[in-house]
């Protein structure tokens, strides 16, 4: 079915805690982007498209919080074209681009630019800027400019957070710019050159490795910085134990912190490298065994508020070589949300809404889509229940790199809705 406006689906099943229809079927009957009418024993002309879910479960859509794009430069890994193609195809009907390299996303044209690139596609593209020029943490971007451009969110991605006097200064000066400060936490000196994480595995595959203590005592020093100033931030991508039980403490002490954790290390550790798989090979990279159930625990209890895929879509001459040489990323948006019903179960659903698409919007201080009357329609229709195996040949991403390509996971996703219309995947 192409995309339209006017839609009905029958005795459907609304998981959204921000609705008073949560836990409740009922019949939805969207009309030029609104949710007309809930209730029951709703009925249309011919001319709406209708469907059953008497199995189905509708959801808000996701906002995927940490996304990458090939475009512009690098256009043979993935463009906004693509990527927004692989968003819908997956549930995602938002998400925040993480700034670009090559060229730099440095300044307020280049922030307006990129929102010219996808002003014509159908999900809600965010953009992050540079806290520091290039990345290089030396010397402190555009952000205000940035920020009246349209950058809701500032980081220097997954470069590492070491000069603590610019950390210092950028939160002095985003309580002017405003927009979120968003960090990776590593201590570059304590990486030690690994490309995995430092563990008895490492040692026995003969790679190079780098112990957690990299990542604990980076989080250690934006917490202070954080409690210092008592200015908002935002930890991406934790990956291992004593990161949790750190910002854990610091939730607890009123240090205003919040943290994501990447899909992939819920579900894979350093175990899965054995067959020296270069999809595998991520950054932060998968650490051991406790780390990951730490990690699923952290999301279940809420000490991780977001889950999101980090989306880095990759051409076969930058992933398809020997680990040591692979480039990292996974790519990830269009299997993010049946990852999370795999590892989580679909009895967790409302949490998974929560932190995959309430609590995003929230921090880049964006409206949500609560499923209510007189609302902006904005959802997601499944089957959680049902597993489903990735065929590669259906993935839209340009990336070779999905690590779910021929495997099982819960859940089979019918469409996705937003405010250019119903894209379907099985009608």
């Amino acid at each position: 079915m192409k995309p339209g406006s006017n839609l009905l689906i029958k005795n459907v099943r609304i998981v959204d805690s921000k609705s008073k229809f949560n836990n409740q079927r009922a019949d939805v009957f969207v009309k030029n982007g609104v949710y007309e009418r809930i209730g029951t024993d709703i009925h249309a002309n011919e001319s709406v498209f209708t469907i059953n879910g008497d199995n189905l479960t509708l959801i808000p859509g996701l906002f995927d919080f940490q996304v990458s794009c090939g475009e512009p430069g690098e256009e043979e890994n993935e463009t906004f074209e693509t990527l927004s193609a692989a968003a819908l195809n997956g549930g995602v009907s938002g998400m925040l681009v993480m700034p670009s390299e090559h060229p730099h996303t440095e300044n307020r044209g280049q922030i307006e630019f990129k929102q010219q690139l996808c002003r014509h596609l159908a999900p809600d593209f965010r953009f992050a800027g540079f806290i520091s020029r290039e990345g290089k943490g030396k010397t402190i971007s555009e952000m205000h400019d940035m920020r009246n451009g349209g950058a809701l969110a500032f980081t220097d991605n997954k470069l590492p957070s070491d000069n603590s006097l610019m950390i210092h200064l950028a939160m002095q000066y985003n309580s002017i710019a405003g927009g979120l400060l968003i960090f990776h936490a590593e201590d570059s000196g304590l990486r030690m050159g690994g490309i995995m994480h430092e563990s008895k595995v490492s040692v026995q595959l003969g790679l190079k490795g780098t112990p957690s203590i990299a990542e604990e005592t980076a989080v250690n020093k934006l917490l202070a910085l954080a409690e210092y100033h008592h200015h908002p931030i935002h930890i991406s991508g934790v990956s291992c134990k004593g990161s949790i039980d750190l910002i854990s403490k610091a939730k607890k002490s009123g240090i205003p912190v919040t943290c994501s954790a990447f899909i992939q290390n819920l579900h894979f550790c350093d175990e899965d490298l054995g067959g020296f798989d270069s999809v595998l090979k991520v950054w932060p990279p998968l650490r051991g065994a406790d780390d990951r159930q730490a990690l699923t625990d952290a999301v279940l209890d809420g000490t991780i508020d977001i889950l999101c895929s980090d989306h880095i879509a990759l051409s076969e001459e930058r992933k398809e070589l020997e680990f040591a040489y692979a480039s990292y990323g996974m790519a990830g948006i269009e299997t993010l949300l049946q990852a999370a019903v795999s590892i989580l179960g679909h009895e967790n659903l409302p949490l998974i809404t929560q932190s995959m698409c309430h609590t995003p919007r929230n921090l880049l201080g964006l409206n949500i889509y609560p499923i209510l009357e007189g609302g902006k329609a904005d959802f997601v229709l499944l089957d959680p229940t049902i597993e489903v195996v990735i065929k590669p040949n259906e993935l839209k991403s340009k990336g070779v790199n999905n690590p779910f390509a021929n495997k099982t996971l819960m859940g089979e996703i019918l469409g996705t809705y937003t405010s250019a219309g119903w894209f379907s995947r099985s009608f």
